[in-house]
Parts: C-alpha cells; structure tokens; sequence
C-alpha cells in the first residue's frame, strides 16, 4: 500500500512541472491572441475615422491626407487616405502596440464613393442611349453609347455629342444607397400621410417624409417655395398651376414623377427618381435644374427653355422642338459627392 503511494507521488512528481509548462504557454498564447484582436479592433477604427472624413469632405483636395493619430487599446493608430481616381480612395491604417514597436496590424483598403454631380457636368447623360427628335437644340455635352437623331440632322443641334460608355452610374445596390442618403434629411419618425402635399402650406414645405402604406400616387402643387427636401416613398405627379420654386433642394421619390405644362418650375434644385420621369412643366427660368432617373427613362419635353442636365439610366428621349442648355452647376445642389460623399463600395479589405 505505501508503496503504491509513493509510485503515485512520484508519477505525479514528475507531470506537475510539463503540466505547468503547458499552462503557462497556453496563457502566453491567449494573452498573445487578446492583444492581436485588441490590435486589429484599433486598426479598424482608423478605418471607420477614415471612412468618416471621406463622407464629410474633411480630406478636402489633397491627393494623400494624414489623419489625426489615435490611440485606442494601448496602440497608436495612423491612417492615411489616397485619392487613387476622381471615385476610388485607398486606406491604410496602421495599430502599434505601445509598449513593444514590433506587434503591428496593417489593414488596406480600397473603397468607390457614389458622386451624383459628375452627371451635372454635361447637358445629356445616359449609359442606355439617348433619342433626340426633330428640332431639338442642346447647348452642352450629349454623352451615351447609342446617340439616335430623329429626322433631318441639319435641323438638330448638339454642342458636343459624345458616343462612349458611361461609367460610375449607381448600381442597384447603390441605388438603395441614393435612397439612403435622402431618407436622413427628412423626418421618418413623422410622415406626412396626405395623398396632395400643397407647398403653399407652410408645414408641406420640406424637410417632409411623404409616406403612407395605402396610397401610392402622390400629388404635389404650388405655388410656393420648396424649403427642404421631399421625400416620396411612392409615386409622384406634379401639378397645378403657378409657381413651383424648388429653391436650391431636393424632390426625392421613390418611384416614378410625372409633371404638367400647367406647373411653372423655378428654381435651382435636383429632381430624382428611382424609377421613371415624365417631365413636361413650363420652364422658362435661367436656374440650373438637375433631374436623375436611377433605375429608369427620361421623357424631357418642357415647355421653354430648360436650364440643367438631364441624366437617365434606360435611355433620354427629347420630344420635338426642346431647348436644353447646360451652364456651369451651383456648387450648392444637394447631392452626394457636393457637401458629402456616399460610400458606394468597399472593394476590397486586405489585413497585414
């Protein structure tokens, strides 16, 4: 019997010492896994700070800018931001760990920003194809990959007419993000539920969430002055009779906008669908109106001339006898890519 004891204490003797060995590592290992996952946390969040200063402008127009260092979880962030092209940035942030030079995580990435303005630097853009009727006469870029002029050539005139493809138009995954953007100037929480929407009115004037689950066809009249953006989660017409004055904001709907020749339009401004335009107000001012169709067509036959850019997905069709011309946009239209990015992609996301 006791030797039985002593051959167990001696056994046990002799796998104390390994068995602590083995411990100890494995708490080293652990500790060691901790700090890397505290290191790659930090790395992260240079990238989230990078991310931010992207989407409010603060890089401004350098090419490569420095951001602010950070310290988070005993590691000293650095991030820097390059503008590889007008669209793509690359990020690298870089997580130090204080107290020893050599644990480092480096995460590079490579993101495109969603800028709507760049469709405002020409009369006509379409990645589908644009169809000009008889008469037309357009003052500015025409930009597609399929350029059709109905009737006799000599009767149409365009400034700058530029068959080839179109790039940077918003996917749909974008598309949603466009929906985003907009939805965050407006008031969710509070949706004005009324099918006719009077910006006479002064509680109608925007910032307004238009929303109501059983109406789909909205109506907005004037006259009056736009004082914030509008957002439709439906179907929008604009109508009535005197002046509709967007006043530098933005008509935003969700589905499709049909307008009349008994609307007087005013007023610099951005009118966007994500569906389908029908626009055939009379507008007569010398104010830059930009108008989008995300996903859809424009049908543009305004009565008068027409001050702005016309961008459509599916195609562009002018009706006989329009008058576009294109001027230099206000910096102060309410898009992204003007006072703050919208981040379109993250194309890649690579931890060294």
């Amino acid at each position: 019997m006791l030797l039985s004891v002593l051959i167990l204490l001696g056994i046990t003797a002799l796998l104390i010492p390994p068995l602590l060995g083995f411990m100890n590592t494995g708490l080293k290992v652990v500790q060691s896994q901790e700090l890397k996952t505290r290191q790659l946390y930090a790395a992260e969040a240079g990238v989230e700070d990078a991310l931010w200063r992207i989407q409010n402008n603060v890089t401004g127009s350098d090419s490569v800018y420095e951001c602010p260092a950070l310290n988070i979880n005993n590691n000293s962030v650095n991030a820097n931001i390059s503008k590889i092209s007008p669209d793509t940035y690359k990020i690298v942030s870089e997580a130090v760990f204080n107290a020893d030079n050599s644990r480092k995580t480096t995460i590079e990435s490579y993101l495109e920003i969603l800028d709507l303005s760049v469709f405002t630097e020409g009369a006509i853009t379409s990645p589908g194809s644009v169809d000009i009727q008889p008469n037309g006469n357009i003052e500015g870029t025409v930009t597609s990959p399929y350029i059709w002029i109905q009737g006799n050539p000599l009767k149409t005139y365009i400034t700058d007419p530029v068959e080839a493809p179109v790039s940077g138009w918003p996917s749909a995954t974008e598309a949603a993000k466009i929906a985003e953007y907009y939805k965050k100037q407006v008031d969710t929480a509070s949706p004005y539920s009324a099918a006719l929407i009077d910006v006479s009115q002064a509680d109608q004037r925007g910032p307004l969430y238009v929303y109501n689950d059983s109406v789909s066809q909205f109506f907005l009249t004037g006259p009056g002055l736009v004082e914030g953006t509008i957002y439709v989660a439906g179907n929008l017409e604009l109508g009535g009779s005197g002046n509709l004055d967007i006043g530098g904001n933005t008509i935003f709907v969700e589905g499709n906008i049909t307008s009349h020749p008994q609307l007087t339009l005013r007023g610099t401004g951005s009118i966007i669908a994500l569906g389908n335009i029908s626009f055939q107000p009379n507008s007569s001012s010398n104010e830059f109106i930009f108008l989008m169709a995300v996903t859809g067509s424009v049908n543009f036959q305004p009565t008068g001339d027409f001050v702005g850019a016309v961008a459509g997905n599916i195609e562009v069709n002018l009706q006989p006898n329009c008058c576009l011309q294109w001027v230099s946009p206000p910096g102060a239209l309410n898009l992204p890519g003007v006072e703050s990015n919208l981040i379109g992609e993250i194309k890649t996301w690579t931890i060294k």
